[in-house]
């Protein structure tokens, strides 16, 4: 009275449980062999109520055959699976036939995606493109979530590659590698752009290889007003024909300090000669480089011009000795003053004194106002 089990129509039509909240079962699972067949070119199940429609059990296997599609039309979101359980895809195309492969296509087929495991099982490849027409990949984590990449295993490696690859385009911060493991770069040409520092948290950068720095600004490395070390043997501008300096004039009271050691050397090689030098470098007693003027280290007796130390002075009266001085001929030594072709005084380490012993110049003893004594 309250429902409708059966109807069978003169059209050809069979309507079951059609009226009432009754349960209706097709088939049994206590039969051996039992099968139950639908058989229709076109077969809908409940789509004509918004209730809820169930396929199978938990405790069974239920399988779907031919080209299956699920919530194929409308906009509503389709679930497969839940958080407690595993999904498996398995697919193949017709140019993967031995390997498992997840395709899909937008509505105007301009490009499609898959997800393909290589015959090995071991390795998934996404790809994304039709036809030569590439798009593009996104793996999007949520306002608060995250997408991790992450190769299980302790030899497992990730590998990003492409023509060209940009990692955190965006202003949030990207972090790589981490405290206990090994961060590598490598690359034919490394380029670092910051508007801060390159430093660990406390402010060092340790780099433990080979480090060229190429730009064609201007290159800092360094923090003013910091200490920074380079060890190791360490070669400053030893290539090409450009300019180094080290230190500069406008720093106030700063030091340039250069160590070799009790028994080492500084070396200053490519220095050009001069004919005409002015000044030299010399150190105080602090071991402090001073510019000295050569003119002043001749005097009383002795004259430096045009780049070279002279006896006398170019002028009456310059550089007069004014302090009592010796000069003295020790053993086989004889001091001479003589000209070409003649010589005028000899002053022997045995005592004796010649005047005007080779030449015919005139010698003058005495002055014509003045008291002349001979001893001997």
């Amino acid at each position: 009275g309250s429902a409708t089990q059966l109807v069978l129509s003169n059209n050809g039509n069979v309507d079951i449980s059609t009226v009432g909240g009754g349960v209706t079962t097709i088939g049994n699972t206590g039969g051996v062999g039992n099968t139950v067949n639908i058989n229709s070119p076109t077969t809908n199940i409940n789509t004509t109520a918004s209730a809820s429609t169930n396929i199978g059990n938990a405790s069974s296997t239920t399988t779907m055959l031919g080209e299956t599609r699920i919530n194929y039309t409308g906009n509503d979101r389709t679930y497969i699976g839940n958080t407690a359980s595993q999904v498996d895809v398995f697919a193949s195309d017709e140019t993967h036939t031995s390997v498992g492969q997840l395709r899909m296509t937008n509505a105007s087929g301009a490009y499609e995606s898959e997800f393909l495991m290589d015959a090995s099982g071991e390795q998934l490849n996404i790809t994304s493109g039709k036809n030569a027409i590439y798009s593009t990949i996104n793996l999007i984590g949520g306002s608060s979530g995250s997408v991790d990449i992450t190769a299980d295993g302790s030899a497992a490696t990730v590998s990003i590659n492409g023509a060209s690859v940009t990692i955190n385009s965006t202003n949030g911060n990207t972090s790589i590698g981490n405290s206990s493991g090994q961060f590598s770069l490598s690359s034919n040409q490394l380029n670092i752009t910051t508007g801060g520092d390159i430093s660990d948290a406390g402010g060092n950068v340790i780099i433990a290889d080979n480090l060229n720095v190429t730009g064609s600004g201007t290159n800092n490395i360094g923090v003013d007003g910091a200490t920074n070390t380079v060890l190791g043997t360490t070669n400053i501008n030893t290539t090409g024909a450009r300019n180094t300096t080290i230190g500069n004039t406008a720093a106030g009271a700063t030091t340039v300090t250069l160590n070799a050691g009790t028994t080492g050397d500084i070396v200053l090689g490519g220095v050009d000669n001069d004919a005409l030098p002015t000044q030299m470098l010399t150190l105080n007693g602090s071991d402090q480089v001073r510019v000295t003027t050569l003119t002043g280290t001749a005097n009383e007796g002795v004259q430096y011009a045009s780049g070279q130390y002279r006896l006398g002075a170019s002028s009456d009266g310059a550089n007069a000795i004014t302090s009592s001085r010796f000069v003295r001929t020790g053993a086989g030594g004889t001091l001479t003053f003589n000209t070409g072709s003649a010589t005028q005084l000899v002053l022997s380490n045995n005592g004796n004194v010649d005047i005007s012993t080779v030449g015919t110049g005139t010698t003058t003893i005495g002055a014509a106002g003045g008291t002349f004594n001979l001893i001997s």
